[in-house]
């Protein structure tokens, strides 16, 4: 098995294209069993017969030709390696067989979700509409998972949500590890969304929608069945709620969980899969996020590798990376002439001498600017937590009765800290990670941040994503494109062995009404509930439990029919007991 590391001439300093070609052994998983031999290959040229071993590295010795290598070994007169080939069984530290002391101690299955009604989503085709939600989706051969179109109570907010770019730039000593800095777009991202596995990528009953791409690597097209999953889930947590339970406050509660439609698609490319999630909620928020998991890209411990991470075993070694994913935000907040302003929280001191007896008293507390962008290059983001900001898109005809923007509001958890500095090595090629956040005026020849080419081209890129900025365009009244770019540093852990968890490597971005709506568009959702007393009744024991028309009995197939309906619901006791 092999690896390989491609060669920038921004790395070589020459017009050349090269590669490093690692080995490994042929096992599961082949990443996490490196042996110590690489060759760098010289592919300058069309003319495959031209392509030729630029140099061979073999037990921390470099030879020029395979030639020279033979002889050596032939002759002993080099260090042999004696790495052994793995003993494959189910205690392998590399394969996902299960193993330890298993747990739950009872053959016991986990909780199911059920949807005893059917779905409550209609899909025609790629066209979803779903409680107050509407939108379009495809899958990009080359960038992978796109929605169009996405309106939500009839207005349109984004008209291309896309993913753009997957990056992982790796550390380490050696120069194969060190110059493994991969778009994965390179691959064809969409191309790598393969099927998704009922029940364990996506819940059982969820939809699956299938793609079909026609590459180089194939005489016709294919097609994959299930690249998309499509499903309704409770998040598991309170969307709103309130309990009031004491008589002055009215005794009462109301809550809405929150129940979401999710449409997934997984990219795996190599040992790296990247979960990516769009989150459509019912309060007409947006939620785009990825998940990172799979293999570490691991390398063979030697005490200069110290510096990039920690020895996971005794001849491995896992370094650090920044791992980017790049997404394209084409906002459409009533109709296209939008505006970016930020909101900037700051400490407010004032005078207190009129609630003080204190001489010049002062308190602080916090207040907020509004600054109103007007240019591409006053639009670079990179989050400062001493001045936290709101991130505000909106159309000046459209206020609220009290003369604000009804607008959306662009929430960034998990942007990428850049700490690569700019021109130096590849950077270049991933001029878009350099800001959590810039926004462009929409333009016909800047649909994309990245390309297919962008892993070769890192000298002179053919996506140049800078000159987007450079040329400092107006963007007051305009189509405006969000490029949000989210990731993590990830250092390898033991715990990362077999598989990174995707545990605190959930990066997210949002977009949520801000005045957009009168009052909160959830109030309509008749999965709320509400429980108060029957003051009808004539006495304050009786409960009154609203339920807005859906039955909350479970009612689904004879596997669950052991359970006690009722108790879901018979809260009456609990309720009063909670007030009193």
């Amino acid at each position: 098995m092999h690896r390989w590391t491609a060669v920038s001439p921004a790395v070589s300093g020459s017009d050349v294209r090269k590669v490093w070609y690692w080995a490994h052994h042929s096992t599961e998983y082949y990443l996490l069993n490196p042996v110590d031999f690489f060759i760098l290959f010289n592919l300058d040229g069309k003319d495959p017969s031209q392509f030729h071993v630029e140099s061979i590295w073999y037990n921390g010795q470099s030879f020029d030709t395979a030639e020279y290598l033979a002889d050596a070994y032939t002759a002993g007169t080099i260090k042999k390696s004696s790495i052994q080939f793995p003993k494959e069984n189910s205690m392998s530290f590399a394969t996902l067989r299960l193993r330890g002391n298993q747990f739950p101690e009872k053959n016991m299955r986990s909780p199911r979700q059920v949807e005893p009604d059917g779905k409550r989503y209609h899909r025609m085709d790629r066209h979803v509409t779903y409680m107050d939600w509407e939108f379009d989706f495809r899958m990009s051969t080359t960038t992978g998972p796109q929605l169009f179109d996405i309106k939500h109570m009839g207005h349109r907010i984004v008209y291309e949500l896309s993913l753009q770019e997957i990056a992982s730039f790796h550390s380490g000593y050696k120069p194969w590890n060190r110059y493994s800095d991969m778009l994965y777009s390179n691959t064809l991202l969409g191309y790598q969304a393969r099927d998704l596995v009922p029940g364990a990528d996506c819940p059982a009953s969820a939809s699956y929608v299938s793609t079909t791409h026609w590459t180089e690597y194939q005489n016709d097209p294919v097609t994959y069945e299930r690249a998309f999953c499509l499903f309704e889930q409770s998040t598991g947590v309170p969307l709103r709620r309130h309990h009031a339970y004491d008589s002055m406050s009215g005794r009462f509660y109301g809550s809405l969980e929150d129940i979401v439609l999710i449409l997934r698609a997984i990219i795996s490319v190599y040992n790296q899969d990247c979960v990516v999630d769009f989150i459509f909620h019912q309060n007409g928020a947006l939620e785009v996020k990825t998940s990172l998991t799979g293999y570490m890209m691991a390398m063979l411990y030697s005490p200069p590798e110290g510096r990039y991470g920690f020895q996971l075993r005794d001849r491995l070694i896992g370094t650090v990376t920044q791992h980017a994913f790049n997404f394209k935000v084409d906002l459409d907040i009533h109709e296209t002439k939008n505006r970016y302003e930020t909101l900037q929280f700051e400490p407010h001191l004032i005078n207190n001498n009129d609630w003080s007896v204190e001489k010049n008293s002062r308190y602080e507390q916090i207040k907020f600017t509004r600054n109103s962008k007007m240019t591409e290059l006053q639009t670079l983001y990179r989050e400062n937590t001493s001045v936290p900001l709101y991130h505000i898109f909106h159309n000046k005809d459209y206020k609220t009765m009290y003369n604000d923007p009804r607008a959306y509001r662009l929430q960034i958890d998990g942007g990428l800290t850049h700490l690569l500095s700019q021109g130096i090595g590849n950077e270049p090629s991933i001029s878009w990670a350099r800001h959590q956040m810039a926004v462009t005026r929409r333009k016909d020849d800047e649909g994309q941040s990245s390309s297919i080419y962008a892993m070769w081209d890192r000298k002179e890129p053919i996506v140049n994503f800078q000159s987007f900025l450079d040329d400092n365009e107006s963007i007051v009244d305009t189509d405006l494109v969000a490029w949000v770019t989210l990731g993590l540093h990830h250092l390898p852990q033991m715990e990362d062995i077999p598989l990174i968890s995707s545990i605190g490597k959930r990066p997210s971005f949002f977009l949520t009404p801000f005045n957009f709506h009168d009052s909160d568009p959830s109030m309509a959702s008749r999965d709320a509930i509400r429980m108060s007393y029957d003051d009808t009744s004539g006495s304050d024991q009786t409960v009154r439990v609203e339920n807005y028309g859906l039955p909350k009995e479970f009612t689904c197939d004879s596997e669950y029919q052991g359970g006690n309906a009722q108790t879901y619901f018979n809260t009456s006791t609990l309720f009063q007991q909670t007030l009193i």
